[in-house]
């Protein structure tokens, strides 16, 4: 019988009436048994990655676990402490062990700041003691004559002096007591 059937080439499904299923309307037997599986394909390609999911809630915490063993004692000393230069790395070396920890430490110098602003005058400080006295200086020239003075008062009277001999007893006359008399003021001024 030639192959015209149009279910020749269809798989044939296990059906309740027996048809192919394909609407020809031809009668054929039940399905057999399925064959073996055949051989695992080759992987196919990666997808891409989903987005990430919401995080989930923070588990409950665990127990506490067994205290460790004691640590071994450590001291720790401030060695010798310098200045760098301006500019540099601060830097801390210990110089002990590590049971006995000596740090020294070098700090940079900082930069010169700017000059600050006067400040305000402070207070008189107390006098000084006297110094000791200077040698004498030589003498100085002799100034100008000043102007003179004011005439002082007048002085008392003198004392009377003694008598003259008179006109008579040195002429042997006396005529001429007016002479005499002119004579004495000539003699004794005032």
């Amino acid at each position: 019988m030639p192959e015209k059937d149009c279910c020749v080439t269809k798989i044939y499904t296990n059906s309740s009436n027996g048809s192919c299923g394909c609407g020809c309307g031809s009668n054929v037997g039940p399905a057999g048994p399925m064959g073996p599986q055949g051989p695992v394909g080759p992987q196919g390609p990666v997808g891409p990655q989903g987005p990430q999911g919401p995080a989930g809630a923070p588990g409950a915490a665990g127990p506490q676990g067994p205290a460790g063993p004691a640590g071994t004692p450590v001291t720790v000393t401030v060695g010798a402490v310098s200045t760098g230069a301006p500019g540099s790395s601060a830097t801390v070396t210990n110089t002990g062990t590590p049971a006995n920890v000596v740090l020294n430490f070098t700090i940079p110098a900082g930069a010169t700041g700017a000059t600050g602003a006067t400040g305000a005058v402070g207070p008189a400080g107390p006098a000084g003691p006297v110094g000791p006295a200077g040698a004498t200086g030589a003498t100085g020239a002799t100034g100008a004559v000043g102007p003179a003075g004011p005439a002082g008062p007048v002085g008392p009277a003198g004392a009377t002096g003694a008598t003259a001999p008179s006109i008579y007893a040195q002429q042997g006359k006396c005529r001429n007591h007016a002479a005499f008399s002119t004579l004495q003021t000539i003699k004794q001024p005032l």
